[in-house]
């Protein structure tokens, strides 16, 4: 029988300390036993002195290369060598408008309802940039730019960006004039569409541009990635190390490269949890949190009982990393602390 030695999961945004002393957390008035339980019984292990390299916080800091998702969806036969040398890709995150915010989505256009022509979406987009970037729209919900006369300026993350004024916090460099231009035709577009939405609002109203032709792979420790970021996949891919989109949950995770041998790490990288929290919806982050528990968390903890996982090791946004075992699930009922104890 085959099995996982260690297990790494990352979920930022679940433990994450609330910004504001008096707001209360709100994993406090969810119902998690089995969270709680794992996190009084697991060995915590100061995040400083783990031996764990996370790939989300290579992904929130903005340190990504947006090529890296362009190869992994195979886009770049598509383009010839002059633009390969020349340009880059930047990849489209609409701005979706809700009351005093402004929220990214990390899958790109997953927001475009599809009623919208994305034809016509498409060729009235380049026609604006004229031959600067071209938009190629890949589905309803993905969407990437190809860049080739100004590749010098600098994008900070969509994290980064929430809750900003884009104008205040990008572009920089030779190119910002030219860009800041650009974004404020773009969104007197984007505000004109007649695309709406059930309350009859536009879909989106603004357009962040990100990407770092210049930004190193990161370094993957684990033999196996499963993530549902394209750009963590497609620098697996790059690194040639197997990988796949994470599914709805544990069990249907595919791993054929390890069907008859033993895989030394596999990591999990889910970052919905760190989205719904930036976007301040709250009643989502905590839906997502209770499935997540039944679909992952209590799947994970069978597989630890049945010896298919040897070590088990949590990284939920706060300063520790959790390691479980087998041995800890000994007693696993015993009384356990109040959730809020590891919200720092």
């Amino acid at each position: 029988m085959s099995y996982i030695d260690t297990l790494y999961l990352e979920l930022p945004g679940l433990l994450s300390a609330m910004h504001a002393e008096d707001y209360q957390h709100p994993i406090t008035i969810l119902d998690l036993p089995t969270l709680s339980v794992v996190l009084s019984k697991a060995d915590q292990i100061p995040r400083n002195y783990s031996s764990y390299y996370s790939l989300a916080d290579h992904e929130i800091s903005g340190n990504c290369d947006a090529k890296w998702g362009t190869e992994y969806l195979d886009l770049r036969s598509t383009h010839d060598e002059h633009h390969e040398k020349n340009g880059f890709w930047l990849r489209a995150d609409p701005m979706i408008h809700q009351a005093q915010t402004l929220a990214v989505h990390l899958l790109g256009n997953r927001q475009l309802p599809r009623t919208l022509n994305m034809t016509s979406f498409q060729q009235k987009f380049n026609q604006i940039f004229a031959e600067t970037i071209q938009l190629s729209y890949l589905e309803p919900y993905e969407g990437y730019l190809f860049c080739s006369n100004h590749p010098q300026v600098e994008f900070i993350s969509p994290l980064q960006a929430l809750g900003k004024d884009q104008l205040h916090c990008f572009p920089k460099g030779n190119d910002a004039n030219y860009w800041k231009k650009i974004i404020t035709e773009i969104q007197m577009w984007l505000h004109s569409i007649q695309a709406m939405d059930r309350n009859q609002e536009s879909p989106f109203n603004s357009l962040f541009l990100w990407g770092n032709p210049n930004a190193c792979l990161p370094n993957i420790q684990a033999q196996y990635l499963v993530s549902s970021s394209h750009l963590l996949l497609g620098a697996a891919k790059r690194l040639q190390i197997s990988h796949e989109k994470l599914p709805d949950c544990y069990q249907l995770m595919q791993l054929e490269s390890f069907k008859d041998q033993n895989i030394q790490c596999l990591q999990i990288v889910d970052l919905e949890l760190l989205w719904l929290r930036r976007q301040g919806l709250v009643t989502a982050w905590q839906n997502y949190l209770q499935t997540w528990q039944k679909s992952w968390l209590a799947p994970m903890l069978e597989a630890l009982k049945a010896g298919q996982v040897k070590q088990l090791a949590l990284d939920l946004g706060n300063d520790y990393i959790y390691e479980l075992r087998a041995k800890h699930l000994r007693r696993f009922w015993r009384k356990n602390k109040p959730l809020e104890k590891f919200c720092h």
